[in-house]
């Protein structure tokens, strides 16, 4: 055979060989694959998505009754009869032991005790206080009363805070008056000195020039008394004004109302309203004296009308009778200056010169009127801006001592309520401690016994036992423990602060346990929410009070209360939520690539529950919606682990 032939079929047999032993590690690695996938856990997961979670706080406690009776004695007997088992129920009065005979030492000290105490409390009732406010009551309405006196003298000065600004206006408006007035003295003055120099240059006539000095000094009285009346009259219309012009023109339209009626069938009557206003003037001056008293006699005379037209019209008055007494002391000032200047006729310049003088003392006798007049109005109004502000610091004063009083008493009533109900709660605590000492009397004494027997004090259940026959009491120490079922039963369980924040007093809660479910006869309501003591920060303890015909104590009982639904983004199976000493955690299912397809790892990833229920619960943490999660799977496995999907 050629050498080449031999060649050829040398490196067949070999390419031949290569492909059979690929062919073979091919089978050999699919293999290999399938027995180790089946030998790795087989898992159940559950994809992570948005739910609605109904939470329920759940717990389970043992019932009990809400109030048992220590059957004590205070004394050391020897119990002769135990009368009682425990379950056994009893009545008020039933004998529950018989004791053997013999008297108890602690019964004379019981009843000094009781004595001390009763002595105690009846020296506490003498000296509690007793509150009693009449003097300060007197004080404050004293003050309340001066306080409207002095509102009213305040008032009756201004009718209004408004008038008492246009005072202070018009005071200020005067004195500025008062100054050009000076001014004006000052120079008729200087004018006056300069005429008399004159006038002594020359001879005197024979004229006495006494009488018109006497005549220009009453005119001069005259005058200033009419400028008081005029400045009375000019403040009482400040005051009264706007009343006494309602006044007026009330009685003017009764005029009108009267000239109506009176002329109505006169020939050419023209009625009041289309009267010009110069008729219908002509008509009120004439009746206007008669109607304005008779329109002010229609109001009452603590009015403000009434007040008002008495002021206006005395004031008015006044101005009249020193507007006649000044006019007449002019004519006797002309009469004088008439007769003088009849003497003194013959001497011309002199004349002349007593003439500028008249005129040089009538204009400074003007400006003086002007500054006497302005003065007094100023001092008018001064007095009774001064008055105001003295009046209406008193009410200030009067207002902030009624206030101090009424803080004061208001202070005072707090801390003497505080200080009774202080006092009330030691004198209970009193009462109840001779409550009981006078139980311990009774009992020592015979007072739950009869002779040498014990008997039951109230009604209910035996619910323990604590002596036998022939063993000796110890004072202090219950012998035996009666369940008084007619004020019902309880039952509680600790929950978290977070939890507690989700019920209220007066919630149902359902009874859970499977011998119990869809009973009517028990029923369960919260009744109180109190601080675990053993952790005040982070639980709390739910009391329910429990109602049923077959509710007895020492039963185990599970509640569920406070269902409340709520949607969550991440909501997973309960059995997908492991936990450790580091708390909650998920296996997520993560997928790897390989050559013969996706293999499966379990990844820890730590979740803290938000909420959870019957069936599933919400994390949060490092899972987000859409991911898979580990529901169960058919051996326990670790983080990193190999698992293989459940078929089907």
């Amino acid at each position: 055979m050629p050498e080449e032939i031999k060649d050829k079929k040398k490196r067949g047999w070999v390419k031949n060989a290569i492909i059979i032993f690929l062919a073979v590690m091919l089978v050999l690695t699919f293999f290999s694959n399938t027995i180790m996938n089946r030998s790795l856990p087989e898992v159940a997961v559950q994809m992570v998505d948005q739910n609605t979670i109904n939470t329920q706080i759940r717990g389970t406690g043992t019932i009990t009754a809400v109030q048992t009776y220590e059957v004590i004695l205070q004394d050391t007997r020897t119990v002769q009869t135990v009368n009682i088992t425990a379950g056994q129920q009893v009545t008020t009065g039933d004998l529950l032991f018989t004791l053997a005979a013999g008297e108890g030492s602690a019964l004379d000290e019981a009843q000094n005790t009781l004595d001390q105490m009763r002595l105690d409390y009846q020296k506490a009732l003498i000296n509690a206080t007793n509150a009693d406010y009449a003097s300060q009551n007197r004080e404050i309405q004293r003050l309340r009363e001066d306080l409207e006196e002095a509102q009213a003298e305040r008032d009756a000065i201004y009718a209004s805070s408004q008038a008492y600004d246009e005072d202070l206006t018009a005071m200020r408006d005067y004195q500025n008056r008062l100054d050009t007035y000076n001014a004006l003295v000052t120079a008729a003055q200087a004018e006056v000195d300069r005429a008399q120099e004159n006038l002594n240059s020359v001879s005197q006539g024979t004229g006495d020039y006494s009488a018109v000095t006497e005549a220009q000094n009453t005119l001069n009285q005259r005058q200033r008394e009419l400028t008081a009346a005029q400045n009375t009259l000019a403040s009482e219309r400040l005051r009264y004004g706007g009343i006494y012009d309602n006044i007026v023109a009330a009685a003017v339209a009764w005029i009108g109302h009267d000239y109506d009626m009176e002329h109505a069938g006169d020939e050419g009557y023209v009625k009041w309203e289309d009267m010009t206003e110069e008729a219908r003037q002509k008509v009120i001056d004439e009746k206007l004296p008669v109607y304005l008293p008779a329109q002010a006699a229609t109001y009452d005379d603590e009015s403000n009308e009434k007040k008002a037209y008495d002021a206006i019209t005395a004031a008015q008055d006044a101005v009249d009778t020193a507007q006649a007494a000044r006019d007449s002391a002019q004519a006797q000032l002309s009469s004088a200056q008439a007769a003088y200047n009849a003497a003194n006729n013959g001497n011309a310049l002199y004349n002349t010169y007593r003439k500028a003088l008249q005129d040089a003392q009538t204009k400074l006798e003007e400006a003086q009127r002007n500054v006497t007049n302005t003065q007094a109005t100023i001092d008018a109004i001064k007095t009774r801006t001064d008055s105001y502000k003295t009046a209406d610091d008193n009410v200030e004063t009067l207002e902030d001592s009624l206030e101090d009083k009424l803080l004061a008493l208001e202070q005072q009533q707090k801390t003497d309520s505080k200080t009774q109900q202080l006092e009330q709660l030691d004198l209970q605590a009193q009462r109840d401690k001779i409550a009981e000492q006078e139980a311990l009397v009774a009992s020592l004494g015979g007072g739950d016994t009869s002779g040498n027997e014990v008997l039951a004090p109230v009604t209910g259940i035996v619910q323990s036992v604590s002596i036998t026959a022939g063993n000796t009491t110890t004072p202090g120490t219950a012998i035996a423990v009666i369940e008084v079922p007619d004020l019902g039963y309880q039952v509680e369980f600790t929950v978290t602060a977070e939890q507690a924040r989700q019920v209220s007093v007066g919630d149902s809660a359902q009874i859970s346990n499977n011998y119990w479910w869809g009973s009517t006869d028990i029923s369960a309501e919260l009744v109180n929410i109190k601080t675990d003591p053993k952790a005040p920060q982070q639980n709390k303890i739910l009391v329910f009070s429990i109602r049923g015909e077959d509710v007895t104590a020492g039963t185990q009982i599970s509640l569920s209360i406070g269902a409340r639904s709520s949607t969550y983004e991440t909501v997973v199976p309960n059995s997908a939520v492991r936990s450790d000493a580091n708390g909650n955690f998920v296996y997520l299912l993560v997928a790897k690539p390989s050559p013969l397809g996706n293999r499966y790892v379990a990844q820890r990833v730590d979740v803290q529950v938000a909420a959870t229920d019957d069936v599933n619960s919400a994390v949060t943490g490092g899972i987000v919606a859409g991911d898979y999660v580990i529901a169960t799977s058919t051996a326990p496995i670790e983080t990193g682990m190999y698992v293989r999907m459940a078929e089907g």
